[in-house]
């Protein structure tokens, strides 16, 4: 299991430096706010919800994805999750392996005719 560590802010005003641009936005609070508005939609009767995680060699992916998978299974969602990995940022590849997944599941057959699924947020 790789553990990402990202410096916070203040220990580069403490070394009286500027802080690198990828450590000044905070990926870590922003997949708490994700997680929290997509937990409004979970926390209704839905089979399950799509998270889309970050690109792998993507920093801020893994740090806002990670963030906000954490608290949604720590939330007791895990069941009525999905995990999407994106290849890239581009939303076309996106859209296609979410359309993928979708088809794959085949909602249409499930018992009762058919599976409602939750609005998916962007992590």
């Amino acid at each position: 299991m790789v553990v990402d560590v990202k410096a916070p802010n203040r220990y580069f005003y403490q070394q009286r430096i500027r802080p690198p641009r990828f450590v000044s936005s905070d990926f870590e609070k922003g997949g708490i706010l994700v997680a929290s508005a997509m937990a409004q939609y979970l926390d209704k009767p839905s089979d399950l919800g799509i998270f889309l995680l970050g690109p792998s060699e993507s920093l801020p992916g893994r740090i806002r994805s990670g963030s906000c998978l954490y608290r949604l299974v720590s939330a007791g969602h895990a069941p009525k999750l999905i995990g999407v990995e994106l290849d890239s940022w581009d939303e076309e590849d996106a859209v296609a392996k979410v359309a993928a997944t979708l088809d794959a599941l085949d909602l249409k057959s499930a018992p009762g005719g058919s599976r409602r699924v939750g609005r998916p947020g962007p992590c």
